[in-house]
């Protein structure tokens, strides 16, 4: 059945994306911004699965790297309660305002702009738990990301995250890769740094962090036509994802795309799975 469907030996262009390469994170509006607040559900749904994995728990000190437009660490605040607190990180401008005008007052929730990039700015063991939901796989030194992490955990706090691995791409790589193949430089279809187990596995292990569960899971995603999955990509890539689909000049080109998908249409949507590996540790007492 086409719902079934996964790229587990991606095509040579589809991984060529996926190698390390330029993000352009100039690319970044307020149009994006706003599209990813309206459409982030798939980020917020394993975000939440995240959380639950991590047990916040109240009076926790937290940090949420790469916050995006905040919902999820709005969530994360109300879980550590008015006697924790939760700095969100998030290194692009427009998501960083937007996030503050739609926060209100949540006691304990505070916002800096900042990324993975900034964390040496930050005393050590000062939180119980940090979290990166969908971010690993933008950055180039993941190591080094996780070992700064660790020096920001106390004693027996928790790093937890999500990101996208190379050997089992979301359900649209497969559909849509064909399409865009033979189109060099089009942008991204796949984030530039995904991981494996074994890269992780490896990681903990160097970095003396106690592995808690690491697990691939499977999410079901509906959309309501092509444009918005267009937008969801666009704005979850902040602007890198190709925009092949959305010039109107590739009026064909959309067509084909649209045929393609149409046959994961249910009543919901446009039926689509993503694979993310999750992923939670410990720093020892």
């Amino acid at each position: 059945m086409p719902a079934s469907q996964h790229l587990d030996s991606p095509g040579r262009s589809a991984l060529a994306k996926a190698q390390p390469a330029p993000v352009g994170f100039d690319n970044d509006s307020d149009a994006l911004a706003r599209g990813y607040a309206r459409s982030n559900g798939p980020q917020l749904r394993h975000g939440r699965l995240l959380l639950e994995r991590l047990a916040l728990q109240a009076g926790e000190s937290v940090l949420d790297i790469g916050t995006g437009t905040c919902e999820l660490a709005r969530e994360a605040a109300a879980l550590v309660g008015p006697a924790g607190s939760l700095l969100a990180l998030e290194p692009l401008p427009e998501r960083v305002a937007l996030a503050q005008q739609s926060s209100g007052d949540v006691p304990g929730l505070r916002f800096e702009r900042g990324g993975s990039a900034d964390l040496h700015h930050y005393r050590p063991a000062q939180f119980d738990v940090v979290f990166l939901n969908s971010v690993l796989h933008w950055v180039a030194d993941q190591r080094q990301l996780i070992a700064d992490v660790r020096r920001l955990l106390k004693p027996g706090g928790q790093i937890g995250f999500s990101a996208a691995r190379p050997d089992r791409l979301h359900q649209q790589v497969a559909i849509l890769e064909p399409l865009l193949a033979d189109r060099p430089g089009s942008g991204l279809l796949v984030p530039p740094h995904v991981v494996t187990e074994p890269q992780v596995r490896q990681w903990l292990a160097d970095l003396d962090l106690v592995e808690g569960q690491l697990e691939l899971v499977t999410f079901v995603d509906h959309f309501s036509d092509l444009d918005h999955l267009l937008l969801w990509n666009a704005s979850s890539f902040f602007g890198n994802f190709s925009d092949e689909l959305s010039r109107p000049e590739n009026v064909g080109l959309r067509a084909e795309a649209e045929r393609r998908l149409e046959p994961f249409r249910e009543v919901e949507g446009i039926r689509l799975e993503r694979y993310l590996l999750l992923a939670t540790a410990r720093k020892p007492h």
